[in-house]
């Protein structure tokens, strides 16, 4: 994967060849275990490549608890966080989200975050990060106050990272329920 991480409300998909190349994507060489999965990782992929309609496509289909998380994802990205929270609802509970519970308690003990200037944003980002686990709706809530108010340069970096850290574990997630490999190329996060 590139380096450039997805942006929080991309404005246009950022490779155009890349998406025909994921569009085309067949898992040669590879046994397909399950095949909601295998269209799931797809809808991933193009959301990685901030290809937002090609994504919305294929996640709609998907009838899991996984498409139905990158629907939401992709929703929050669009930006719809009305509708975002509507697919985070289906979701529930995900089992990246214990992973992803990890990272912000890291991210609280490291003090990340202290320098957010808007205070609005800054007191949602303490809550979320002393929670101790991964609350999908209030970083849902976070991305909204940054993205449509705050615009704070410190916050916008960190809540990049954290959904581009989302956006990979749940590709790890999606390819070894997919195709197996534990993980394929995304599991050395």
């Amino acid at each position: 994967m590139e380096r450039r991480l997805p942006a929080l409300t991309p404005a246009r998909v950022r490779d155009e060849a890349l998406d025909e190349e994921i569009a085309a994507l067949m898992f040669e060489g590879a046994a397909v275990r399950d095949r909601a999965f295998a269209e799931a990782l797809k809808a991933g992929l193009h959301l990685w490549n901030e290809s937002l309609e090609k994504s919305h496509a294929l996640a709609q289909r998907v009838e899991n608890t996984t498409g139905s998380y990158w629907h939401a994802i992709m929703h929050r990205m669009e930006p719809d966080y009305e509708n975002a929270a509507y697919w985070f609802r289906r979701v529930g509970d995900h089992p990246v989200f214990d992973r992803l519970a990890e990272r912000i308690a890291r991210y609280a003990e490291e003090g990340r975050g202290r320098e957010i200037a808007d205070a609005a944003l800054r007191r949602e980002w303490d809550a979320f990060a002393s929670s101790g686990k991964w609350d999908p709706f209030r970083f849902l809530r976070l991305v909204r106050i940054q993205e449509t108010q705050a615009k704070d340069g410190v916050a916008a970096g960190l809540l990049t990272e954290l959904q581009a850290l989302e956006m990979r574990l749940l590709l790890a997630y999606t390819h070894e329920r997919a195709i197996g490999g534990g993980g394929g190329p995304f599991a050395t996060i």
